[in-house]
């Protein structure tokens, strides 16, 4: 009986180390998820400042002549 009492906590300390990793890992999976989120909205508004300068009006300045020699 002792035996079997010695396995049951031994099962039990197992069963609450997995809780605690589960909620590590939940908890990592939040902050990743709030990263993410923060990711897309900083490309998004990157995405929008870029539209606003008109990168085909900037391609011409740097490529001048290109209108000319598709002519």
């Amino acid at each position: 009986m002792s035996e079997m009492t010695g396995y049951v906590g031994a099962i039990s300390q197992d069963v609450s180390e997995m809780q605690n990793s589960m909620d590590s890992m939940n908890e990592s999976m939040l902050r990743m998820e709030k990263s993410i989120h923060g990711l897309g909205q900083a490309f998004n508004q990157g995405s929008k400042q870029f539209q606003q300068m008109n990168p085909a009006g900037m391609m011409q300045q740097v490529l001048p002549d290109r209108d000319q020699r598709t002519r």
